[in-house]
């Protein structure tokens, strides 16, 4: 009878470790539960700020492009002024030296006159 005993108190023993380590295996994957909970908020929110920062870069390339061919077109207005410019200079230097010429012509036309 006291084996019977002991074999009983073993198994007592036994199965309250058994609803011990049940306890804690519930604990733990409660644990885990929650951890993968975080984990999915966490990978959700890292996902958002991926999004965000996307589009921030997209905000900025439109930004820079945007800004690049403003100055592109300011450059090209400051160039077509410029080329305006030299053009209207090189008729005027064109008529000054016909000028030149005419006049060269009408001293010559004069020396001549004179020497006669």
């Amino acid at each position: 009878m006291t084996k019977l005993r002991d074999v009983i108190n073993d198994l007592k023993s036994e199965l309250a470790e058994a609803r011990k380590s049940e306890r804690r295996l519930q604990e733990a994957n409660a644990q885990a539960a929650q951890l993968n909970e975080a984990l999915k908020a966490a990978d959700t929110e890292l996902a958002e700020e991926r999004r965000r920062v996307d589009a921030l870069e997209e905000d900025l390339q439109r930004a820079t492009t945007s800004e690049i061919w403003r100055l592109l077109s300011e450059r090209t207005a400051a160039l077509d002024k410029a080329t305006a410019y030299r053009q209207a200079l090189e008729r005027n230097l064109a008529k000054a030296k016909a000028e030149i010429v005419d006049l060269n012509a009408e001293l010559d036309q004069l020396k001549e006159e004179a020497s006669n």
